[in-house]
């Protein structure tokens, strides 16, 4: 994830910079960023954990549903190799729903350090 939050902090350096002299603010400068470019980086990353959510061909219920059921959607049976996608498809979801919720959270502290500039 730092990788592509780094490539995301690039795309936003045309980002409004400020001048603000807060602690938190002057933190972010010395690491080569204003709060603005961060804020930015994280809104570009939310938009990429929800792109990368809608691709998959199913939601997360329908995976617990057919994991639960081990059926398809469709009603037949699903196979062990079967079993085994839906649980690594709902593995994957998992994982970046958990990095969608740290990043929210990152992005409201953010947000509260713009706020008190």
């Amino acid at each position: 994830m730092e990788e592509l939050l780094a490539v995301c902090r690039i795309l936003s350096l045309d980002s409004e910079e400020d001048d603000s002299t807060t602690d938190d603010a002057i933190a972010f400068r010395t690491m080569g960023m204003g709060v603005k470019v961060e804020h930015a980086a994280l809104t570009k990353l939310l938009g990429i954990f929800e792109q990368a959510l809608n691709s998959f061909p199913t939601t997360w219920e329908q995976d617990e549903r057919m994991l639960e059921r081990r059926e398809n959607e469709d009603g037949t049976l699903l196979s062990i190799a079967a079993t085994a996608a839906v649980e690594y498809r709902l593995a994957k979801k998992i994982k970046i729903v958990t990095r969608v919720n740290a990043t929210q959270r990152e992005l409201k502290r953010i947000e509260q350090i713009i706020k008190e500039m």
